[in-house]
């Protein structure tokens, strides 16, 4: 069976991103998906992940993979064993290991430990010449290797996880004459309609209608989803897809579809229509608990309330008073296409359903006082 290497990682100035990709997913001009799906927690030893995405450019494949930390070791720096971090102080993780075409799972598929040490032979050299780079640097293309069997070495325990499914995206032909076409025939139908005395409402609005009247009918016991057609604000790219409704504020939806990067629809994504998914087949709980911080570290105290909620999805709120603010903007990672879940304002440090697992890692160290609110939601959702 061939393989293809692959890594994601990061250095002291570039954040997290596909270093290494098989070759015939860099001809598809598809590498990101790679850092995108590729994540998980530090891999305990034996184990490994393994993961399917479907739907994609260059068709169905298959990623295995471990989570390490980055030493001196893997930059070439003589006799170093020290962890690597980039310029926060923050440990760097290394997510090495190799993509198999077609679908592929924990049951069927044989990994050993030989096989992620030899994929990553193959990509180590990339790893130190992207370490050195201050600007962005294309992604390396790798090429197959063979799978070969290891009757010597240990078999490592696949933890498989949930496939990634891509959403195909709508070509648009000719779309300004199609827009022009429809909106002549939105003007006629309207004409006619009002001859009769009869009222239209507009797409967008019934939309919306439509999905906040799910939301509050199901909030309580039930993941929502909603399918998104828009663009983003910042730059006018295309947002659509598939995304899971974290909280609502007013008539708009704070969203995200990942878990990380996370959106508010009428500010970061403008949205031609939304159509509201409910997830029957899970129950749900949701609720909100506050948390006093007392003069201690942030990070602890939240790294309990996350062992409290193994399974749940836990998003922070809140404002807390700050002796050190500049201090604190340096772990303000700003991110103008998202919504801005921390910013400073008049030495208060305004928090805005930020994801505990980033508030664990970027309050490291970091002595707090006052009050936040967990928003929690069992289970987490499937994104």
């Amino acid at each position: 069976m061939n393989a293809w290497p692959f890594l994601v990682s990061r250095n002291q100035y570039i954040d997290y991103r596909t270093v290494v990709a098989p070759d015939f997913i860099c001809n598809a001009g598809i590498s990101s998906i790679l850092a995108r799906t590729a994540d998980g927690d530090l891999t305990e030893p034996g184990n490994a992940f393994i993961r399917t995405i479907e739907g994609s450019k260059a068709g169905s494949f298959t990623i295995v993979f471990q989570v390490v930390e980055a030493t001196e070791q893997d930059i070439n720096y003589p006799g170093g064993n020290a962890v690597l971090k980039d310029s926060f102080g923050r440990e760097i993780y290394l997510i090495k290991g190799f993509v198999l075409k077609g679908k592929h799972n924990y049951r069927d598929t044989e990994v050993y430990q030989k096989h992620i040490d030899k994929s990553y032979e193959y990509s180590v050299e990339s790893y130190r010449q992207f370490w050195q780079a201050t600007d962005y640097n294309a992604t390396i293309s790798s090429e197959a290797f063979s799978l070969e069997s290891q009757e010597h070495s240990k078999q490592l325990r696949l933890i498989g996880l949930p496939s990634f499914e891509i959403e195909p995206q709508v070509v648009s032909i000719n779309f300004n004459l199609i827009v022009s076409i429809a909106v002549a025939l939105l003007v006629i139908i309207g004409i006619i309609l009002a001859s009769l005395n009869l009222k239209i409402f507009g797409l967008q609005h019934k939309t919306e209608h439509d999905i906040v009247s799910v939301y509050n009918q199901n909030v309580k016991t039930r993941h929502i989803y909603v399918k998104i057609t828009g663009k983003l604000a910042s730059n006018g790219s295309d947002a659509s897809g598939r995304y899971w409704i974290i909280g609502k504020e007013e008539a708009n939806f704070i969203v995200t579809n990942d878990g990380k990067s996370i959106y508010k629809t009428g500010t970061q994504i403008i949205a031609s229509e939304l159509i509201p998914i409910v997830d029957d087949k899970v129950s749900a709980s949701f609720k909100e608990e506050n948390i006093p911080l007392k003069k201690e570290n942030a990070s602890k105290a939240l790294k309990k309330q996350q062992d409290k909620y193994k399974n749940a999805a836990i998003y922070i709120s809140g404002s807390l008073p700050v002796n050190s603010p500049d201090k604190i903007k340096r772990i303000i990672d700003i991110k103008p296409d998202q919504y801005q879940t921390l910013t400073i304002s008049n030495s208060n440090l305004l928090i805005s359903y930020y994801p505990i697992e980033q508030a664990i890692i970027q309050f490291k160290n970091q002595v707090l006082t006052g009050t936040i609110t967990l928003k929690i939601i069992q289970p987490k959702p499937k994104f």
